[in-house]
């Protein structure tokens, strides 16, 4: 399997299924091994570029969010591969179920022990008629891949996400799982007692903005 084949794997009838009636699903072993160690690795040389990430009205809100960002490019090594899978990602979800899919976008995360992500929508009104659109509101998947090359229960750090049928689920961040969920459900990242590494990417309905 080469590192573009994982996208089609993603989305298994099983899958799409959940993804339709519950809005969400969960990935494990999403990447191959040498993607993934390519991913933490550059994820942590890059450390020195990570900045404070900022809440959804542009300001920095500590109370709200405490993770350190810092966006996937083209010449990222291992981080333009992944943009790659997100796109092919895109391409398939627009094949089976029409999204609107135009473009990805992702970060590299780093919340330090203690740090929190509280109750949030990444598109509060996803499918909904919108007189002001921003940037937030192209956001149609959301996804999750996490980067901690060894995790325990006992460390929490779980992503706490509300389904269609407003059912709470705890998903546990361990290593090469992703998450994809519609962008409009209400999600939290929760404390964790060791640092928690990630990748937070969307799929989008817009075009790049230059």
């Amino acid at each position: 399997m080469n590192d573009f084949e994982p996208a089609k794997q993603w989305l298994s009838e099983a899958n799409l299924e959940l993804l339709l009636q519950q809005g969400f699903f969960v990935v494990d072993d999403a990447c191959p091994a040498k993607l993934f160690e390519a991913l933490l690795q550059e994820s942590t040389q890059l450390q020195g570029e990570f900045q404070q990430a900022k809440i959804a009205q542009g300001g920095l809100n500590q109370a709200i969010r405490g993770d350190i960002t810092r966006w996937l490019r083209t010449d990222d090594h291992a981080g333009s591969l992944y943009l790659t899978l997100l796109e092919k990602l895109g391409h398939h979800l627009n094949q089976q179920l029409y999204s609107g899919i135009r473009r990805v976008e992702a970060h590299y995360a780093s919340y330090a022990a203690g740090d929190f992500y509280k109750l949030h929508r990444d598109n509060p009104l996803n499918n909904q008629p919108v007189t002001q659109p921003t940037l937030q509101h192209s956001r149609v998947i959301s996804t999750v891949f996490y980067l901690n090359p060894v995790w325990q229960a006992t460390w929490h750090g779980e992503l706490h996400l509300q389904d269609q049928q407003q059912h709470w689920h705890k998903i546990l961040p361990l290593p090469n799982r992703l998450v994809i969920f519609q962008s409009d459900l209400l999600h939290e990242v929760c404390p964790a007692r060791h640092e928690r590494r990630s990748i937070a990417g969307w799929l989008r309905r817009d075009e790049h903005i230059f």
